[in-house]
């Protein structure tokens, strides 16, 4: 069978199972709404029965109550005889707890307590109960009858309070009245009808019960029918889901979970029959993951091999990079040695030249011969950088703890001559000592004090800060300055070689002091970043690893 007719025939069955369930739910409904008619009927029985019950005890409570009364004189009862007249009629509310009894629960302070709302006379709430006519009769019938023999009762009440005191006679000519044949006809005139009225809400409640219980036997019934049919629906469903996964739904989950864990090693079996389910489609899934799994190991195989390959390359072609790099710094430091003699040379002809024939040169010769000797000064302040870059890459480093703000006044007074034409005002805040090659880190301080003064000549009132702190684990210092500042977003343009960020004509210099600085901080374990704004000055930050570093 193709595919699409078992996801069709599941389908199908699950509509069936889905409608037979509503229909299942709807007859359970009607079951219950059949068993809430049964107890409204029984209560319907009981309430009538409470509302007849009621008119048959307050009839005796009322004769127990005058006959208590007359014989003992106590106003008490007389109260409690005019009190359940007044509830009867609706003139006072009727006591809370009191449906089987009115006055033997009488509480000891003689007080009721009385529900929330108005009161309702029996005759009406009689008459809200839902009862027929024929009913009803039989009740106002009883009502009115019990309503005439008060008046035999106030009477007799009347006759005890003639005289003051009772008389003997009063009392037992009372007595009679409440006790002779007229009154028990009386009484009995009352009780008829009520048992009438038994009988025919008995009658008529008992039906409907009847009725009630019929119709839910019928609906229990189709309900058990359409339970039945339900089970069967969920049976075929069930069918029909195996048939289209091809295996239970617990083993499915199981195989997938195995798939997903990477396990391709134990292949699924497809039963017979079950060519064309989900698990067959699984099976298939599962052989061409294991297929590429294997491809997926030997490309990783490979390019393990490749990278190992890479890596030997990269690793000789490093190592021949360096071997280079070596020996262009060592013929740049032994070119630096050889070119400091013969510039040094034409710098000290260029000074005799100078002096001695200042007074025969005419302006245009001393002009040519300051531009020799300027330009061999230029020549070996760039070699004598390069040779710092050279020494800073390569030179023995000998730690030891330096006194930082000694060193820093020393570098000042040796920048005497740079700072010989401006005014520059130094302040120097408190430094935390350093543990670092001293060489080195005086051409740091050398460095970035010449940066400070060199970008500070167009300031009318240059000023240089140089302070610092620990921090953690770290000793930091800065130099500030503020003069020409530069943009943040060329920040780390700074500390490369040969990176300018100012044109020839503005400053002087070939661009490689800050990479002297980054470094000798880096050979040291440190770090060094800087902070600006164009016009306004820069702040260069050095930190080195504390170690042995203290506060100076």
């Amino acid at each position: 069978m193709p595919a699409n007719k078992q996801l069709s025939r599941f389908s199908l069955s699950l509509l069936l199972t889905i409608g037979m369930f509503v229909i299942f739910v709807i007859v359970f409904a009607f079951y219950v709404r059949a068993e809430k008619r049964i107890d409204h009927a029984n209560e319907l029985r009981y309430r009538s029965y409470v509302l007849a019950d009621v008119l048959r005890q307050s009839s005796d409570d009322l004769t127990r109550m005058v006959r208590y009364y007359v014989a003992t004189g106590d106003a008490i009862y007389k109260r409690h005889y005019q009190e359940i007249l007044d509830i009867r009629d609706g003139r006072r509310p009727r006591p809370v707890g009191y449906e089987g009894v009115y006055w033997d629960l009488v509480l000891d302070d003689d007080r009721r307590p009385l529900p929330d709302g108005e009161a309702v006379s029996l005759l009406e709430l009689m008459r809200q109960a839902g009862f027929t006519e024929e009913e009803f009769s039989r009740l106002a019938q009883a009502k009115a009858k019990s309503d005439a023999l008060t008046r035999t009762e106030f009477a007799a009440m009347s006759l005890i309070e003639s005289t003051k005191p009772t008389t003997q006679a009063n009392r037992l000519k009372a007595t009679l009245m409440l006790n002779d044949s007229f009154y028990h006809r009386a009484k009995a005139d009352i009780m008829r009808p009520i048992s009438e009225f038994y009988r025919m809400v008995d009658r008529r409640t008992l039906e409907a019960v009847k009725d009630a219980e019929s119709a839910a036997a019928l609906v229990q019934a189709m309900l058990i029918v359409f339970g039945a049919i339900l089970m069967l629906a969920l049976w075929n469903a069930y069918r029909a889901l195996y048939s289209t996964l091809g295996c239970s739904v617990d083993e499915l989950q199981g195989r997938i979970a195995r798939m997903g864990s990477g396990d391709f090693s134990s292949l699924m079996q497809t039963p017979k029959g079950m060519e064309n389910s989900i698990l067959a489609w699984l099976s298939e899934t599962q052989i061409n993951f294991a297929r590429i799994e294997a491809e997926r190991m030997e490309a990783r195989a490979e390019l393990s091999r490749l990278n190992s390959e890479l890596e030997r390359r990269v690793a000789e072609r490093t190592a021949e990079l360096e071997t280079a790099l070596y020996d262009l710094e060592n013929f740049t430091y032994s070119a630096s040695h050889d070119l400091r003699i013969p510039l040094r040379a034409i710098d000290g002809f260029s000074r005799i030249l100078q002096d001695e024939y200042s007074q025969k040169l005419d302006g245009e010769g001393m002009r040519q011969l300051n531009v020799v000797r300027d330009n061999a000064r230029k020549m070996a302040q760039y070699i004598d950088d390069m040779l710092a870059f050279s020494r800073a890459g390569h030179m023995a480093m000998t730690p030891a703890r330096i006194d930082t703000e000694e060193l820093v006044r020393a570098v000042w007074e040796e920048l005497k001559p740079v700072r010989a034409d401006r005014e520059v005002k130094f302040e120097m805040d408190k430094l935390p000592s350093l543990f670092a090659d001293p060489v080195m880190m005086r051409q740091v301080f050398v460095n970035l004090l010449s940066n400070a003064i060199k970008f500070s000549r167009n300031k009318k009132m240059a000023s240089i800060l140089v302070g610092g702190s620990m921090e953690g684990e770290e000793a930091v210092c800065y130099v500030r300055d503020n003069g020409a500042g530069f943009d943040m977003q060329y920040a780390n343009k700074l500390f490369g070689v040969f990176q300018r960020l100012h044109t020839v004509s503005e400053f002087e210099g070939n661009g490689i002091g800050l990479a002297i600085v980054k470094r000798i901080i880096n050979r040291h374990g440190g770090r060094v970043w800087a902070e600006g704004k164009v016009d306004v000055g820069a702040t260069v930050y050095f930190a080195l690893p504390k170690k042995e570093t203290g506060n100076g």
